[in-house]
């Protein structure tokens, strides 16, 4: 198996992990000749062939995370594990895992990587399904043997009855037969008759005996036939979610269609397997007899005892946690990612406020609106924080509307166009003046991207109004994980205050010095304070 970009050279191993770049195309052949009958797997992502290149292609989108590659023929397979990484023109892998433990430090819920990188937890309010395949589809192998041992070696309750059989078949006297003999004379008087003068001794009576069945009908059975039709009930409903989402042309913004439905589809394709694979395994054994019953006292009692049924009782209760249950209410967020590109919108924010934060060290801070940006839900908003205390006030906003003039109606601000949603907005007032300017995050560091972000720069310095905080804007300036040589003019101090738009460079890990002296020349602070080092 061979991985290569377009015309270059085959891509070699990295501590026995395969290094790509997000962003990318590349392909992957499955050996000399490329045979016939070859499969290729990215995840649960079948991988296409392109007939012209005699390989399988591997186009990696926005996003960052580990995957597991696969290529499969004549019986044979061959993995290796993938770590999709930044652009190097972006973040640096150290600079990217500074980001993202940032971002989980300050929003413990908040996912990354769901398309379809494998980082990233379960929010408090119930999970996403890419979320859910991810974490649960690992498990259903684990979960299918621990199924299997407990219908192979299952847990037998013993029922106890009587029959009535005749004296002479009785092999041994219970002393609850001798009990009813007691209790009725005469089947004791037809006992002690002689054969050859009582017609009585010639019909003998029916005596009680005691008869112990094995029966399977236990209530830790019926919980497990319970756990076995639930999960693949929910596996199922997570498939119909998935094609549904594929369906609506849901794709995130920014997020390739074509590559959103691709991933849609072959999630939705693992969880049936998965599903049928549970239906079959319980319909085709004993489990299929019994009545489904949640957990009970008696069957709990069971799973304490016997390491069986406490594996599969620990794994199940992982897919029938309320944290792994998708909620169907109107509104609820449906099966979103998080690309690359906005989690260092996120990261913008958080960063600013720290920057903030050491400028203005005896300020009281406090934050609202902050629980949306780790389940994406709309609208955003209403995310800000805000600082008082000596010298003045400050509100920093994320991704606030201006909504357009001609709609704008009692709107307090608004553009002179159509409507603008800025990614950040900083607020200041101080003896009895209000000032605000706009800052935008752009992942795209090239040429020709910060050309592209500077039309929205302008159109942010010269459009949008926000009368009660002084009318205009009065700068806005672009935030760039890394600097190119080719974009250095735009990142001098001296184009933003020259022009009130420019571009200043924000990398996790690094210092942020001329941010934070541009920073402190806006609230009317020392230029020669020094920022704090990340």
């Amino acid at each position: 198996m061979e991985v290569y970009e377009p015309g270059g050279e085959p891509l070699s191993l990295s501590e026995g992990v395969l290094r790509l770049e997000e962003a990318r195309q590349y392909f992957v052949s499955p050996g000399a000749g490329a045979p016939e009958g070859a499969v290729a797997w990215l995840g649960p992502l079948a991988l296409e062939w392109d007939g012209a290149e005699r390989a399988f292609r591997l186009p990696i989108s926005q996003w960052i995370g580990a995957q597991l590659l696969r290529v499969a023929h004549a019986g044979k397979e061959t993995t290796t594990t993938v770590q999709v990484v930044p652009r190097a023109d972006k973040l640096s892998a150290q600079a990217w895992t500074v980001l993202l433990s940032d971002l989980e430090a300050w929003l413990p819920s908040l996912s990354v990587g769901d398309q379809p990188g494998l980082q990233g937890s379960v929010v408090a309010g119930g999970s996403r399904i890419p979320h859910l395949v991810e974490a649960a589809l690992p498990l259903i192998p684990a979960l299918l043997e621990s199924i299997r041992a407990v219908i192979a070696a299952p847990r037998q309750r013993t029922g106890h009855t009587e029959l009535f059989v005749p004296a002479h078949q009785v092999r041994r006297v219970e002393r609850t037969a001798l009990g009813w003999l007691e209790r009725h004379p005469e089947a004791s008087r037809a006992l002690s008759a002689r054969w050859d003068t009582d017609a009585d001794a010639r019909r003998p009576p029916l005596v009680p005996v005691g008869h112990a069945t094995e029966t399977l009908d236990h209530p830790a059975n019926r919980y497990v036939t319970w756990l076995v039709r639930s999960i693949a009930r929910d596996l199922g409903a997570y498939a119909e979610a998935l094609d549904g989402t594929a369906r609506g042309s849901d794709a995130p913004a920014g997020t390739h269609a074509d590559d959103w439905l691709r991933w849609c589809t072959s999630r939705a394709e693992a969880l049936r397997e998965a599903a049928g694979a549970l239906w079959a395994l319980e319909r085709r054994s004993w489990l299929a007899r019994l009545a489904p019953s949640p957990p009970t006292e008696a069957a709990m009692a069971v799973v304490v005892d016997d390491p069986r049924y406490a594996r599969l009782h620990r794994l199940g209760r992982r897919f029938r946690s309320p944290l792994f249950q998708f909620g169907r209410l109107p509104g609820a967020p449906g099966a979103a990612t998080r690309p690359s590109y906005e989690l260092y919108e996120l990261w913008t924010f958080l960063a600013l406020r720290r920057l903030l934060g050491a400028l203005l060290p005896e300020h009281r801070w406090t934050s609202q609106g902050l629980e949306p940006l780790a389940t994406l839900d709309e609208p955003l908003d209403g995310a800000s924080f805000e600082a008082t205390g000596p010298g003045g006030t400050l509100r920093l906003l994320f991704n606030p509307t201006f909504r357009g003039y001609l709609s704008r109606g009692t709107a307090p601000r608004f553009s002179i166009s159509g409507e603008r949603r800025p990614d950040l907005v900083l607020l200041w007032e101080s003896e009895g003046r209000r000032r605000w300017v706009c800052l935008d995050a752009k992942y795209r560091v090239a040429r020709d991207a910060l050309a592209d972000a500077f039309e929205s720069a302008h159109l942010y310095r010269d459009g949008l109004r926000w009368p009660e905080w002084g009318g205009r804007c009065e700068a806005a300036v672009l935030l760039a994980p890394a600097e190119l040589p080719a974009c250095a003019p735009w990142f001098a101090p001296g184009f933003v205050a020259e022009h009130q738009v420019g571009v200043f460079r924000l990398t996790p890990g690094a210092e942020a010095a001329p941010l934070s002296a541009w920073l402190g020349r806006f609230l009317g602070l020392c230029a020669e304070m020094a920022p704090a080092p990340w």
